[in-house]
């Protein structure tokens, strides 16, 4: 007996608070940004000379601060992020979403734009987990309810899931278009047959899909080509609705020329620049082997936690499994088109992970955040499949044995041993720490800025990567007074603040002789200690 549709919509509910409960809980912990996020924030707030440091300036924190803002007077100037993207050689559409939220909040700047941001279409995309994991094998899968909520919690809780929530940047709202454009898939393939009605508005759903994934991350397009591909080969091969197949790539292809013509900067980002030409030199310039095994590594040790391997596995038994009792029980007539669903979704993250590998940049543990598309169905599906290989073999072994103890005996078996199973990357995950971008380090750092924020704070940057003195932005904003200096153009240091100062604050990039003249000129100050050692600058305290 199936579950009644009220106890669905509550477990779901309650898994969506379950949800929200660890975003905010790891959002709370968050303390710092990537630099990638100071990039997302200034995409949608400012203009883009504002944000390189000028040599021999005041700043205050909050002049710092300020540049994040979006001022009263660009609220809602879309025309401005559209610019700021092209020169961030990405595509607009996330962007223009956190521009419209933090236009209702003017000259402030919290964590929480991006996180909330995030989690809205992250529930969204848990939704669409649902949806698909409840169509995906109809009545051949017993008790598809219980199939879907499992599906939708191991999304849920998923620390790749809440990684992806904590990173201001795309990625969430691309995991978005890659789900929905499943279960957009899944009910194609179901019903290929349907009314013309029906059809429209899935062809709608699936080109609207096609087109808004094209213009928040050109990545975003992998797993609906390849999802789009399987469809088109299965109908070729069934030979049945041929033609809606040629009119729904047709509608597809149209919707990624609209976006063409929305946003033309982009054939520059795909064919050009740093990074069009990147990925053409990943893809095909001979290194795909070595980029396979460093990302084969990112994906073990930050997405499946160390679980990687013994995952795969049990995946594909338990994907044969299933498949064998389906076709066994109901015959390859009924169950074809539910096996090239079950086929098609892995093999097409598979595929999309291969290109992945091959265009992505190699920044160690933040690479992850390319995968995130695919962590978000795969870990679902794996569940999916675990549940039902479990429960077809229980629901074969129930019916051969008409005991009502066995029978209950066997549900609860199967129900534990697949929570349990399908939990397992999730626990190692959290035990071995592997919800990213959070940043925690950054809050003793902070308290050290608040605790000397009333002394002035020197940021010594290099000509070559001055962009680099945003990257520990936030570090900056508590102090009063920052000094920019340049040690490439650095002159005679007769600032009267900086020779009047008890103690100074100095991060640098360049060699130390600096503070040497900092001493000699101020005669309150007559050593200098090195406070740490960041990935981009040292930190010194004269005193």
């Amino acid at each position: 007996m199936g579950m009644t549709k009220k106890w669905f919509v509550v477990l779901a509910i309650v898994i969506a608070v379950m949800h929200i409960g660890l975003v905010l809980f790891f959002g709370a912990k968050k303390a710092g940004f990537h630099e990638d996020e100071y990039y997302s924030y200034w995409s949608v707030s400012v203009a883009p000379n504002e944000m390189n440091p000028v040599n021999f300036t005041w700043k205050s924190g909050y002049d710092l601060q300020s540049r994040f803002f979006i001022r009263s007077d660009h609220r809602f100037d879309y025309e401005t992020v559209v610019q700021n993207q092209i020169a961030d050689v990405h595509p607009p559409l996330y962007y223009l979403a956190l521009h419209t939220l933090m236009s209702f909040f003017p000259n402030s700047f919290y964590k929480w734009f991006g996180i909330l941001l995030n989690l809205f279409f992250s529930l969204i995309t848990y939704g669409c987990i649902l949806a698909l994991f409840y169509h995906m094998g109809d009545r051949l899968i017993p008790n598809r309810e219980f199939a879907a909520l499992l599906a939708g919690l191991i999304y849920a809780v998923a620390p790749p899931t809440i990684s992806c929530i904590m990173l201001t940047r795309m990625y969430a709202m691309s995991t978005m278009w890659s789900t929905a454009y499943a279960l957009v898939f899944v009910l194609l393939m179901k019903n290929r047959t349907c009314s013309i009605r029906r059809f429209i508005l899935l062809l709608t759903a699936g080109a609207s899909i096609c087109y808004c994934a094209f213009l928040t991350h050109y990545f975003a397009l992998l797993i609906p080509f390849f999802l789009t591909a399987f469809y088109s080969l299965y109908v070729l091969f069934c030979r049945k609705g041929v033609w809606r197949m040629l009119i729904y790539g047709a509608a597809c292809t149209l919707s990624i020329a609209l976006g063409v013509v929305s946003f033309p900067a982009s054939l520059q980002h795909i064919f050009g620049g740093y990074r069009g030409t990147g990925v053409l030199h990943g893809l095909f310039g001979g290194e795909m082997k070595d980029r396979l095994s460093i990302f084969i590594g990112y994906m073990q040790n930050w997405i499946f936690s160390g679980t990687l391997y013994p995952c795969l596995v049990l995946f594909a038994v338990m994907l044969l499994l299933l498949t064998g009792l389906v076709i066994r029980k109901n015959g390859w007539k009924n169950v074809h088109n539910f096996v090239c669903r079950m086929l098609a979704i892995p093999f097409s993250l598979f595929l999309s992970y291969i290109i992945l590998c091959g265009g992505s940049l190699i920044v160690g543990e933040a690479s992850c955040r390319y995968f995130y598309p695919v962590a978000a169905l795969i870990f679902p599906f794996m569940a999916y499949t675990l549940w039902s290989a479990f429960s077809v073999l229980a629901d074969s072994i129930r019916q051969s044995d008409g005991s009502a103890g066995k029978r209950r005996f066997v549900s609860g078996i199967v129900a534990v041993s697949t929570l349990v199973l399908a939990l397992i990357p999730a626990a190692f995950g959290y035990a071995r720490k592997n919800v990213l971008f959070l940043y925690e380090e950054d809050a003793e750092k902070l308290e050290f800025s608040k605790e000397y924020s009333e002394y002035p704070l020197i940021m010594v940057f290099g000509s070559t990567f001055s962009y680099r003195s945003w990257y520990v932005d936030n570090q900056l904003w508590p102090f009063a007074q920052v000094f920019y200096l340049s040690y490439d153009q650095r002159e005679e240091l007769s600032d009267k603040k900086l020779q009047n100062a008890e103690k100074i604050v100095v991060y640098m990039d360049a060699p130390p002789d600096v503070l040497e003249q900092l001493i000699a000129d101020n005669p309150h100050l007559t050593s200098y200690a090195l406070v740490r050692q960041d990935k981009y600058y040292n930190v010194y305290l004269l005193e």
